[in-house]
C-alpha cells in the first residue's frame, strides 16, 4: 500500500488534486493539465489522487484549506484586497502543498520528486523547501482551471547538476507558480544561485510572495497574462544549461 505524502501512515484516502470548493466555485465542465509531462485527462471536473492518509486530509491538510478559501476565493475572481506578510506566507504553504500532490501523481515516474523530509516538515513544521519560490499572476484570458507541471535539469557552475521542479497552477483570474531547486551546492552556494530563466519582462507580471518580504502587496496587479504556456516554460532552458552565481551586491 502507498504510503501518505506527509507522514509514515498508509495512504488511505484520496485527495483532490484540484481542490473541490475551487472547482465547485468556477464550475468548469472539464479540466486537463499536464503532471511531469504526462497529461491527466478526465470525463469530469473532479480529479482524486490516493496519496494521503485520512489523519493528514482532515486534518492539517483540511485546516490549511479553510484558512486560504477567502484568500484563494478573492484573488481568482478578481477582487481588489491586500496581502499583509502572514497571508502570502499562508498562500505560499498552500501552493507548496498542492505542488506536492501534484507531484504524486506520476510517482512512479519521479517518484514524488519532494523528498520526504520536506514533505514532512511541511507537515510539522510549516517550513518550505530550501530554494523554493512562489509567484503570483493575474490571468488575463478565459482558461477556468488547469495546471501543468515538469522537472529541469540545471548544470552548476561550481560543478554537479541542479534539479528543478516547476508547477504553474491557473484557476479562474489567478496565476501561481512553484519553483523549487535541488542543489548539490553547499548553503553558502545556494545563496548566491541564480536561476536561468527565459527572457521575459516577469517582473511587471509576477509578484513573488515567497521567500516573503514585509511588504503588503495590493491585487489585482495593472497588468495580465494571457498565456499559461510562456509562463510555465520559463525555467525550461534545454535539458542542461549552467546556473551562474549570483553577483555580490
Amino acid at each position: 500500500m502507498r504510503q501518505c505524502l506527509f507522514c509514515d501512515n498508509s495512504a488511505n484516502t484520496r485527495e483532490d488534486i484540484w481542490p473541490k470548493w475551487m472547482v465547485d466555485r468556477l464550475r468548469p465542465s472539464r479540466v486537463r493539465g499536464f503532471i511531469g509531462g504526462d497529461q491527466v485527462r478526465t470525463h469530469g471536473p473532479y480529479v482524486k489522487s490516493l496519496c494521503v492518509c485520512n489523519t493528514c486530509n482532515n486534518g492539517w491538510m483540511s485546516d490549511l484549506e479553510r484558512a486560504n478559501v477567502p484568500l484563494i476565493g478573492c484573488l481568482m475572481q478578481d477582487l481588489v484586497l491586500s496581502l499583509d506578510p502572514s497571508q502570502k506566507s499562508a498562500i505560499s504553504l498552500w501552493a507548496v502543498k498542492t505542488t506536492m500532490t501534484f507531484a504524486s501523481v506520476n510517482r512512479r515516474k519521479h517518484n514524488g520528486w519532494f523528498t520526504r523530509d520536506e514533505r514532512h516538515q511541511l507537515r510539522c513544521l510549516s517550513l518550505l523547501p530550501t530554494l523554493t519560490f512562489v509567484w503570483l499572476g493575474r490571468f488575463g484570458g478565459t482558461g477556468v482551471i488547469g495546471s501543468t507541471s515538469h522537472t529541469i535539469k540545471y548544470e552548476m557552475s561550481t560543478g554537479g547538476i541542479a534539479h528543478g521542479y516547476a508547477c504553474t497552477f491557473l484557476a479562474g483570474r489567478l496565476l501561481l507558480q512553484v519553483f523549487t531547486l535541488h542543489s548539490p551546492g553547499s548553503d553558502e552556494q545556494n545563496q548566491r544561485i541564480a536561476i536561468p530563466l527565459i527572457d521575459g519582462d516577469w517582473e511587471r507580471f509576477l509578484v513573488q510572495i515567497y521567500p516573503a518580504t514585509s511588504t503588503t502587496i495590493q491585487w489585482p496587479p495593472q497588468d495580465s497574462i494571457s498565456g499559461i504556456d510562456s509562463l510555465a516554460s520559463r525555467f525550461s532552458m534545454g535539458t542542461e544549461k549552467p546556473i551562474p552565481p549570483r553577483a555580490k551586491p
